[in-house]
């Protein structure tokens, strides 16, 4: 996905995947295949992507658009298959484990559930820690 309310980022953090981003698009850059209005304006310096103060993403892997448009496979070998050691990716499972809960909104049915996960305080943290950062809030 590439927004920051992707479910198959979310489903993908959840399930104990890595999430591989596709291009720089989430970090405001736009570089070909992207065409201008494609990318975002980085506000105050602010990545588009969910929990960016708890979650160090420049750690995650991250493809070329380009190269993975014209041969996928291939991108994946050697830019994150090949690229990522065992002990890089039971890292970065070590951090997907520590924030997993802040992509689960509930448990059960959608409607009749009184069982609620965290995202919403972890959404809480992230705004007021943006907020603070920004010099929004008194100190």
């Amino acid at each position: 996905g590439d927004t920051i309310t992707s479910r198959s980022m979310a489903s993908s953090m959840v399930a104990n995947c890595i999430p591989i981003r596709v291009g720089s698009r989430l970090r405001g850059h736009c570089t070909s295949p992207c065409r201008k209005g494609w990318g975002w304006t980085i506000t105050n310096g602010l990545v588009h992507l969910p929990y960016s103060d708890t979650i160090p993403w420049d750690m995650f892997p991250e493809v070329d658009e380009a190269n993975f448009t014209a041969n996928p496979h291939q991108t994946l070998m050697r830019d994150v298959f090949q690229k990522y050691n065992l002990s890089t990716k039971n890292r970065l499972r070590s951090i997907m484990q520590q924030v997993r809960s802040g992509f689960i909104y509930g448990y059960g049915h959608p409607l009749e559930s009184q069982q609620f996960g965290d995202a919403i305080p972890f959404i809480w943290k992230s705004i007021v820690l943006h907020l603070n950062a920004s010099g929004a809030l008194p100190s």
